[in-house]
């Protein structure tokens, strides 16, 4: 771009040139409509490069809009950030939330409502029984939420990078490593089955890395 200008103003200087000199000497009047000719040709040229910066630009934080959409879809928690109130519940990786709400509910009907059955229990048993299969209750239809939302949103996530080769080939490095570091929050969090959130009240890991790259994205394409 700089040396673009350069020229530029090089030719500029000899187009001025050429016209205070042909005033004097004919000769010099055709050599300045050449360099005016050259600098014509510059100026159509630079006028294409803006161009075409700006339709990237565009298409780019068309691009980055449809990327923030897709990664807030992603669930926030893990079936362990639900299940905070269950000393020994169920281990959570792999994407195995069927399996985790199976233990769920296998626990409340063998063992939970079986109780319930045994005579002799007092009332606070009951009760302390009874919400123990709430709690249980709860956590189901929570992870299948949290499932329903996290399928969902990986197959948009992929399928927008497998097709998508814009940020590949236009968006700035900053961006690509906190994609990089997105996809391995993911993979810690819903594959090695770790938490999203944090225990001493700070936000959320997910929502963190959305702040992140919004940060970036605003910075790559110029926006205060």
């Amino acid at each position: 771009m700089v040396d673009f200008m350069l020229q530029v103003n090089q030719l500029e200087n000899w187009y001025y040139i050429a016209i205070i000199l042909g005033s004097i000497v004919p000769a010099f009047a055709v050599i300045g409509k050449v360099v005016k000719y050259f600098l014509d040709k510059k100026d159509k040229e630079y006028e294409l490069f803006i161009e075409e910066k700006r339709n990237n630009q565009e298409k780019l934080a068309k691009t980055y809009n449809e990327l923030l959409r897709i990664i807030s879809l992603f669930p926030n928690r893990t079936p362990y950030d639900v299940m905070t109130l269950l000393p020994y519940g169920p281990t959570f990786r792999s994407e195995n939330f069927d399996t985790v709400n199976r233990i769920l509910e296998i626990q409340i009907k063998e063992d939970y409502k079986r109780r319930l059955e045994k005579p002799g229990l007092t009332y606070q048993d009951e009760e302390d029984i009874k919400t123990e299969i709430s709690n249980r209750e709860y956590y189901i239809e929570e992870i299948a939420e949290i499932k329903n939302q996290y399928f969902a949103a990986k197959q948009e996530y992929e399928q927008f990078r497998n097709q998508d080769k814009t940020i590949k080939l236009y968006s700035s490095q900053e961006v690509k490593n906190c994609l990089i570091e997105f996809e391995v929050l993911l993979n810690n969090s819903f594959i090695a089955g770790r938490k999203l959130e944090y225990n001493d009240g700070r936000c959320n890991k997910l929502d963190g890395i959305l702040w992140k790259l919004e940060q970036i994205i605003r910075a790559d394409i110029g926006v205060q």
